[in-house]
């Protein structure tokens, strides 16, 4: 927004210096994940999936894509050190960075809800997670902070 924003009142040598920021910012890329921040975002997704294989209703099922569709997005990209996107911007995002996954991440979201059947978006997910590891349940365990305990 800031590269391709336009200045107001008008450009200045203060606009400029901002937009080359944000030009570098964007150019050398989000910071590394960690090994821990890829599991707990398949966990995250491991665990919604497992959601919608047994879904009990359709409102059921719904909550569980919205929660899904920025989650996995998120996963993709930050998961190969790329900036990610949010809301209404996800898949013109996708459609940037690859266009045969686009088109599967769209369908998949799309059949999901006009088919009330999530099987292609369980099964694009799996895809998204196999050169990670695949499904993370086995053997995660995350413990929480003491100060959450109540005495």
């Amino acid at each position: 927004m800031v590269m391709e924003g336009k200045e107001i009142p008008g450009p200045s040598e203060f606009s400029q210096n901002i937009k080359n920021m944000a030009k570098n910012i964007l150019e050398v890329g989000p910071e590394k994940w960690t090994e821990k921040e890829i599991n707990q975002a398949r966990y995250a997704i491991t665990d919604i999936c497992d959601d919608l294989k047994s879904y009990r209703s359709s409102q059921e099922m719904i909550g569980s894509l919205i929660q899904l569709y920025p989650i996995l997005t998120n996963f993709y990209f930050r998961s190969q050190n790329k900036w990610s996107a949010k809301g209404k911007a996800i898949p013109k995002r996708w459609k940037k960075d690859n266009l045969e996954l686009a088109k599967e991440f769209v369908s998949a979201f799309d059949n999901a809800l006009k088919q009330n059947n999530p099987s292609e978006v369980i099964h694009f997910s799996e895809k998204i997670l196999n050169p990670f590891g695949g499904w993370y349940f086995e053997g995660s365990k995350t413990v929480a902070p003491s100060d959450w305990r109540i005495l």
